[in-house]
């Protein structure tokens, strides 16, 4: 083995060289350079194109909209119920005609001009296919019908019409009504409605209007409609580059101004365009620059299309508070590369150069390291297929191969102990089985009483079980025991405590006091250090609704007289079973039964268990939940009490072992007779 270097000093010596020729290539050829000067080109371009078409909708929106701001002063003066007489309209200082004529005339995208009040009387002046036209329309001296008055070259002709229409219906006149009452003022801001189709002429359009108030305190409109014709006019004139587009959307993205594509050169199809979601005119350049801009915060961006790279911005343009356009601008990148694309052939010849020498070099150095990576390899096959034993060294004098190989080996290593983990799981599966297949899986039939138990492990195994035994006599002995801890030790403990138990209790000749003694003498020799178990043990006579109990250790013991809503706290009486031989029990406690009277023996991992603040449940929660819900069925009572606590703990970890012993007396029955067999008490 020659001297030991690493893989980051061979290539750094090996393809510096190459590392400088391709920077000097790149940089040389300005890459970075006309990268920067495209994206600045972009940004130039699109920026003039949105100051130019801003200014044209600025001037094509805003002029006509000051005019009705200036006109409505002389508005306030005009008898807006004058008749349609032919030589009133063309001679009458006061008629509405002198009023709108200006407004129609001086601007080519104004279509027609309103004036109407609050009643819905309404005059209109319309210019449409180069024919002037005026009509007048009142809902209450003329409701139902319109008269028109016509220009188209001689001289003017009258005529009337049925026609269904009331201006206050329509968008513009209730917009400026209510901005007049909203504001509070004399004169309302004008007001933009959504881009529709004129009842009218049937062409699409904007109408912009103003409320205001006369003198004598009436309420008057002046409106005017703009033709989205005249937008599109504009945006297909406009050209970024020879290819670039620039379109005009609502803010629901329907197409206002078309852009100059071969789609829309016939007036028949721009005509089913107007208004049309852009989804729906195959524009795909354009939806793109409109999503990918938008989420760029309005800034320039660069995008792909069938046809090839482009670039994009789309940005707002606001009528007022309340409605906004989006214009959108894009152009192909080819046409802001021009010699650039030369310059980027040559950059791309000389990096291929460039790579292919360094793949030879390349090739070169795999093949020196190809070797004991094979190797490593052929190891980490034979070490999936579940040989764990140590294969050959690995021959090689790089660094980090040798790291490794020995970090291989590592996990190798760890594969092993993480297998004889999994079986010491499978095993405490297996312990977990058999110790919940020694809990009863029954319960008990006693005539008069009802009784159920419930244990959850915190761990696979536990240190809690329950149990209940028939004696010779018919008497049921009760059990809830807890060791210390819980895991497999306490399980075993626990194991061996019940053996003993119920050995103890099968023979039912000795009284409670002295079965409990003697299971204790027997658990001493079997208790390590430090070990105990605390338990309490009763006999149930169901005939004489007497349950007599001791507990080793074990305590609260709670007793609920159901007559009068007393719990009554017991503790032990006398030390846990295992730590002395001589185990001083006393006299069991004596324990009669009336109808509803409730025994719950538990172990503390109910009531030590703590919540988020470190508190814990505690005998006072568990004495209250207790009378509340005594009248729950054994089974339900001990469901709701560890929802309880579970509600409490608040997401905090199960410690301890659960395990709970619930004895209920059902019905009513006469006084028992009780029996009183002093050998087997």
């Amino acid at each position: 083995m020659g001297r030991p270097i690493t893989i980051r000093r061979t290539l750094l010596r090996d393809l510096s060289v190459l590392v400088v020729v391709m920077g000097v290539a790149i940089f040389g050829a300005t890459f970075l350079g006309a990268r920067a000067a495209v994206d600045a080109l972009a940004s130039a371009v699109v920026g003039r194109t949105f100051d130019a078409v801003e200014a044209r909708l600025d001037g094509f929106f805003t002029a006509p909209a000051r005019q009705l701001l200036v006109a409505h002063e002389r508005a306030a003066r005009v008898r807006i119920d004058a008749g349609a007489d032919l030589d009133a309209i063309t001679t009458a200082s006061d008629h509405p005609y002198g009023l709108l004529e200006p407004i129609v005339s001086n601007y080519p995208q104004v279509s027609s001009a309103m004036f109407a009040d609050a009643s819905g009387r309404e005059h209109m002046l319309l210019i449409h296919a180069g024919h002037e036209r005026y009509r007048l329309t009142d809902p209450g001296a003329l409701a139902g019908e319109a008269r028109w008055i016509e220009w188209n070259g001689g001289a003017p002709a009258a005529r009337a019409e049925p026609l269904p229409y009331d201006a206050r219906t329509r968008p513009w006149h209730r917009a400026a009504v209510e901005s007049v009452r909203a504001s509070g003022a004399s004169l309302g801001p004008v007001q933009w409605t959504e881009p529709y189709t004129f009842f009218t002429t049937g062409e699409p359009g904007i109408t912009a209007s103003v409320g205001f108030l006369t003198d004598a305190g009436e309420t008057q409109v002046l409106a005017l409609d703009v033709s989205l014709r005249e937008i599109s006019e504009f945006t297909r004139s406009l050209r970024v580059g020879e290819q670039g587009v620039v379109t005009i959307l609502t803010e629901d993205e329907r197409a206002v101004g078309l852009p100059a594509v071969p789609a829309f050169d016939d007036e028949e199809a721009r005509a089913g365009a107007y208004l049309q979601p852009l989804e729906s005119l195959a524009l795909d350049g354009v939806v793109t620059a409109l999503r990918e801009s938008r989420a760029a915060g309005g800034q320039t961006v660069r995008f792909q299309t069938r046809y090839g790279p482009w670039w994009g911005m789309a940005r707002d343009f606001s009528l007022s508070d309340d409605r906004t356009f989006f214009v959108v601008a894009a152009i192909p990148e080819s046409e802001l590369l021009g010699g650039v694309a030369g310059l980027r052939t040559l950059i791309i010849v000389i990096v291929a150069v460039v790579l292919v020498a360094g793949l030879a070099r390349g090739w070169w150095l795999a093949r020196r390291i190809a070797r004991p990576i094979e190797s490593l390899l052929d190891e980490t096959i034979r070490i999936s297929a579940g040989d764990l034993d140590p294969g050959p060294p690995i021959e090689t004098d790089l660094v980090e191969v040798r790291r490794l190989a020995a970090a291989q080996d590592h996990m190798r290593k760890g594969i092993d102990a993480g297998m004889r983990l999994q079986r010491i799981e499978r095993d405490l599966d297996i312990a977990r089985d058999i110790q919940r297949g020694l809990l009863p899986h029954s319960v008990p039939d006693v005539p008069g009483f009802r009784i159920a138990g419930w244990s959850q492990p915190a761990d696979q195994t536990g240190g809690d079980y329950f149990d209940w035994l028939r004696i010779h006599d018919g008497r049921l002995v009760v059990t809830l025991a807890d060791a210390t801890g819980h895991g497999i030790g306490p399980a075993l403990l626990i194991a061996v405590a019940r053996a003993y138990l119920r050995a103890t209790a099968s023979f039912g000749v000795m009284r409670l006091a002295e079965a409990m003694q003697h299971v204790n003498r027997m658990l001493v020799d079997d208790t390590p250090d430090g070990r105990f178990i605390t338990a309490v043990v009763g006999v149930l006579d169901a005939a004489g609704a007497r349950f007599l109990m001791s507990s080793a250790g074990h305590g609260p013991l709670l007793f609920l007289r159901a007559a009068t809503g007393e719990v009554a706290c017991w503790h032990a009486d006398a030390p846990p079973l295992g730590i002395v031989e001589d185990l001083d029990i006393g006299a069991p406690r004596e324990i009669d039964f009336e109808p509803g009277d409730t025994l719950l023996l538990i172990t503390d991992g109910f009531f030590e268990w703590r919540n988020p603040a470190g508190e814990q449940y505690g005998t006072e929660r568990l004495v209250d939940f207790l009378r509340e819900h005594s009248e729950l069925d054994p089974d339900a009572f001990i469901g709701a009490l560890y929802e309880d606590v579970l509600a409490f703990a608040g997401g905090t970890t199960q410690d301890d072992d659960l395990t709970a012993v619930v004895v209920r007396r059902e019905g009513v029955h006469a006084e028992p007779e009780r029996r009183r067999d002093e050998e087997t008490e």
